[in-house]
């Protein structure tokens, strides 16, 4: 039987979080909640929704909460990611109900769906309630969407030199010589004038192309050339260190 793992993002829309783990029946389901204090009238809700279900689905299902802030984009992607990362070996299977959440949160859990083995699927209600005295927005279910995801880390993921070059960035800024002396020391290369000018010369050019990629910025301040990831270079880069 097949060991599945469902991350479900936490919204007010009870029947669209039930039917999913019917109709795809988990080992355990990791429910991903806000962490947000200044918003109490969306925040209590929720979490009597997740108390509720978690009540319901204990005897049968292993269950697990995850705080983020669901107005936090890097937030939500890199607590996504944390998730996959750490059970993508345990489990068979990894779905995730995009139903309910913020809209900031599901468009995290998209972008995340196409660096990992994950499947995503999406809960079409019955209807939508107008919420006055309905603690829910909407109400029974009519079908699952299952969503297609496209693994473009292929496409994206540095390869060769430039991964060389990507995989001694950090999440701040490094200046061009600092970034060439960073790599040469970690070598043991000893650089003179010649072979530092020369390094330099290939690092500009590798670093030229994963700006093309989006995965960096450059930029003088101060006639120093410094560079930084951009949030799709910090969301690679985890990627990366994950799959070394």
């Amino acid at each position: 039987m097949e060991k599945s793992l469902q991350i479900i993002l936490m919204g007010w829309e009870w029947d669209r979080l039930l039917y999913g783990m019917k109709e795809y029946p988990p080992k355990k389901a990791i429910l991903v909640c806000s962490s947000e204090k200044k918003q109490p009238q969306w925040t209590k809700p929720t979490e009597n929704i997740t108390k509720n279900l978690i009540e319901r689905i204990k005897d049968v299902i292993d269950t697990e909460v995850v705080r983020v802030n669901y107005y936090d984009f890097d937030e939500c992607l890199f607590t996504l990611s944390k998730i996959i990362e750490e059970n993508v070996e345990k489990y068979d299977a990894i779905s995730i109900n995009i139903s309910t959440g913020s809209k900031i949160l599901v468009t995290a859990a998209i972008l995340v769906s196409q660096y990992y083995p994950v499947e995503l699927f999406y809960v079409v209600p019955k209807k939508y309630n107008i919420p006055k005295n309905i603690p829910y927005f909407t109400s029974g279910f009519r079908e699952i969407i299952k969503l297609p995801t496209f693994n473009i880390k292929g496409l994206v993921i540095p390869t060769k030199k430039q991964k060389e070059i990507f995989s001694e960035l950090e999440h701040g800024k490094i200046s061009f010589s600092d970034l060439v002396k960073k790599y040469a020391s970690k070598r043991g290369i000893s650089l003179d004038r010649r072979k530092t000018e020369n390094m330099k010369s290939l690092f500009f050019y590798h670093l030229k192309k994963l700006e093309e990629k989006g995965l960096i910025k450059m930029k003088v301040e101060n006639n120093q050339m410094f560079i930084s990831l951009t949030t799709t270079g910090k969301f690679v880069h985890r990627v990366m260190k994950n799959r070394d």
